[in-house]
């Protein structure tokens, strides 16, 4: 009995030391902490801007009794949107005039413009921010605008192409127009917000 108590106190004693040298290697030791800084700032004049819209073409078709849906035969650019570093998000709308002749006499009515798909991509190698998405939408001519792109707030910085191939555009006419040459004019409209 005597030899085990002995041991234990021979134990205790050991352990205190041990947790004193440890103690006093961790109070001793250096702070090896420093900070790198920077602050990024943006151009008085800077602004999300719209740098690139499509023109479609819809080509030539014959006139049927059925109405018809035409895919697009051309889209000769993308829509391009240039965020420089605004973090609200953005959306760009689009709204089509009504179809008509050169000389305005004739409509081609109830047409609408359909946009089933898109690819966004940035256009700086490396971009870490969020994509855009397309949202698929009809504009019906003469009507009000819709949402096409959208960045959520935070998302979209930096520069965007949105391109459309011709299956992802058709044109939308109803029966009972006549045949003619018919022109609508696309308005693109960028607000600094997220739908």
């Amino acid at each position: 009995m005597i030899k085990q108590s002995f041991l234990g106190v021979v134990a205790v004693a050991a352990a205190a030391i041990v947790l004193g040298i440890t103690g006093n290697t961790q109070s001793a030791k250096a702070d090896t902490t420093t900070h790198a800084t920077v602050t990024f700032t943006l151009p008085e004049d800077s602004k999300i801007e719209i740098t690139s819209m499509p023109n479609i073409d819809f080509g030539s078709e014959q006139v049927n009794t059925s109405g018809q849906d035409i895919q697009a035969k051309n889209i000769d650019a993308p829509l391009s949107i240039d965020n420089p570093g605004f973090a609200t998000g953005w959306h760009v709308d689009v709204a089509a005039s009504n179809f008509t002749t050169s000389d305005k006499s004739v409509s081609l009515a109830g047409a609408a413009i359909k946009f089933t798909n898109g690819s966004v991509k940035a256009t700086a190698a490396g971009n870490v921010s969020t994509v855009p998405t397309v949202q698929p939408t009809t504009v019906q001519a003469g009507s009000d605008s819709q949402t096409l792109v959208n960045a959520a707030a935070g998302t979209g910085v930096g520069a965007y192409d949105t391109s459309f191939a011709n299956t992802e555009v058709s044109l939308d006419i109803p029966s009972g127009n006549v045949a003619a040459d018919y022109t609508s004019d696309l308005t693109w409209t960028l607000a600094n917000t997220p739908m």
